[in-house]
């Protein structure tokens, strides 16, 4: 497997669009510190934590074009039937994109950090909570290879290039949705204060006079608890509340990524091994 993976890395670093890329996120990445700089700077407000990494959010629509424009030329240009008549087992073959398109995507946010971790915190000052802040970025990290993982099997699958990419977009865009949807359910407070009415007019709006009323959206209860585990177990809804900061266990999440992705992986090689190569 070796080889394998020394040629899909060249490939991968070889490519021009993909250094052109990984050369606009770093400069992305320093422009959106400046502006954050002198935005809080104008202002004079204290840097919010969830600054350093919020832009990370919108990597899962990177990683939908890049997995499969990448994986997807080994079926259009016929290099896994190749390899498959070297020799190399279908496993091997698998487990190398897998690995390939994973150290692929994990690269983008590390050039994303650069900046945001060495002239970020010259600027905006050190965290105030450094390990949420680092495991945060490793939660960012490994979810990035779960999204390598489903989006490399996906394609192994599809076989189809310009299919699976659209697939893809579609896919991402459904989980984050979904996602943020369940952490939209879950941020609804319980009750909220609302002023005195009487025939439809407002009676005081003095903070002492208000009345404290139930949230109809609040969801509680059973109900409550599936959500949180759905929201803890999400790769897209995670993303963003990882990124800027708002998840309040991102072990927990780092825990459900690395099980994820090994689930996706074990299902993704056991149906690549199986699937007739067209």
């Amino acid at each position: 497997m070796g080889n394998l993976m020394r040629a899909n890395l060249q490939r991968i670093f070889k490519n021009k669009f993909y250094l052109a890329f990984l050369a606009f996120v770093l400069v992305f990445s320093l422009w959106f510190l400046l502006y954050n700089y002198e935005e809080l700077s104008y202002y004079e407000n204290a840097v919010p934590e969830g600054h350093f990494f919020e832009a990370l959010s919108c990597a899962p629509f990177v990683f939908a074009a890049f997995v499969p424009l990448y994986v997807g030329r080994e079926f259009s240009d016929n290099t896994i039937r190749n390899k498959i008549l070297a020799g190399h087992t279908r496993l091997a073959i698998f487990s190398a994109a897998v690995l390939s398109s994973a150290i692929g995507c994990i690269t983008m946010p590390l050039v994303y950090a650069v900046p945001q971790v060495t002239l970020g915190f010259m600027l905006l000052g050190l965290p105030t909570m450094p390990e949420k802040l680092a495991l945060s970025f490793l939660g960012l990290v490994i979810l990035s290879v779960f999204w390598a993982v489903l989006l490399t099997a996906a394609v192994y699958l599809v076989q189809n290039k310009s299919v699976c990419a659209i697939a893809s977009f579609i896919l991402v865009t459904i989980m984050i949705f979904v996602g943020a949807g369940i952490n939209d359910a879950l941020s609804q407070p319980e009750t909220f204060r609302t002023p005195a009415m009487d025939d439809d007019f407002i009676m005081n709006t003095e903070p002492s006079e208000l009345v404290e009323t139930e949230n109809p959206y609040y969801v509680g209860g059973y109900e409550r608890r599936k959500l949180e585990f759905l929201s803890r177990t999400d790769p897209a809804g995670q993303f963003f509340l990882l990124g800027s900061l708002e998840n309040d266990r991102p072990e927990l999440t780092c825990l459900a990524g690395c099980a994820e992705s090994i689930i996706v992986y074990a299902l993704g090689a056991l149906m690549f091994k199986k699937r007739n190569i067209s």
